[in-house]
């Protein structure tokens, strides 16, 4: 992990709190971050100390140089208009709130390198056992009008339209029973406007739940 802030105490506290979690981390300033795709890391954390113009550079810096790194940004806006980030957080809600973050960064870097079949379709997501979206594929993003930033860590119950959260919860158990289950079910884009998508979904043997979406 890389670690980028602006505060040398800020940046050595959350340091702390992840290599607690032993993550291997590295810490850096934004004039000193290095990024390309021989740069040791597959997790770049933007604390909030970092201005959302130069968070942006960062992003887009990472992304250019190499696709399959992963960004998480530390900041109540971070996932605002933010084509290049992965997910955020709001670093004010604690260090659990942090740590559930980057979790959800290692399921969906754990998905890209599964090489599921199913990952060729254009709608794609994969959820954990709390119903919390790890992935989402572009094609997903723009069906839904969201950066994936705004997706990463959202339950199914947040963008489900027709249904209440404990129906939602109570199919999803089902379907972590059964193993498979395909239907149809309504999601709220950004703007409000209803999507009706047919959704085919599957335990795979790795334990990842992922579901492929045609709208129908």
């Amino acid at each position: 992990m890389l670690l980028v802030g602006t505060d040398d105490a800020v940046r050595a506290s959350q340091a702390t709190l992840f290599r607690r979690r032993k993550y291997e981390v590295s810490e850096t300033t934004p004039g000193d971050a290095i990024v390309g795709p021989a740069s040791r890391f597959d997790i770049a954390v933007l604390n909030h100390t970092v201005s959302r113009v130069k968070r942006q550079k960062i992003a887009d810096s990472i992304k250019k140089d190499a696709p399959d790194k992963l960004v998480l940004v530390l900041h109540a806006s971070g996932a605002l208009r933010a084509r290049n980030v992965d997910a955020a957080v709001d670093s004010r809600n604690g260090g659990d709130a942090i740590l559930k973050a980057l979790d959800h960064l290692v399921l969906m870097k754990a998905v890209r390198e599964h090489n599921h079949t199913e990952l060729a379709d254009k709608c794609v997501v994969v959820v954990d056992k709390d119903r919390h979206y790890t992935f989402v594929s572009d094609g997903v993003c723009e069906l839904l009008g969201y950066s994936r930033a705004e997706l990463i860590g959202r339950q199914i119950e947040e963008i489900s339209l027709e249904r209440r959260p404990e129906e939602v919860e109570a199919q999803f158990q089902q379907f972590v029973k059964n193993g498979t289950m395909e239907g149809e079910f309504t999601l709220r884009r950004r703007s409000g406007e209803p999507i009706r998508i047919w959704y085919s979904a599957r335990v795979q043997p790795d334990g990842c739940l992922m579901a492929v979406w045609r709208p129908s």
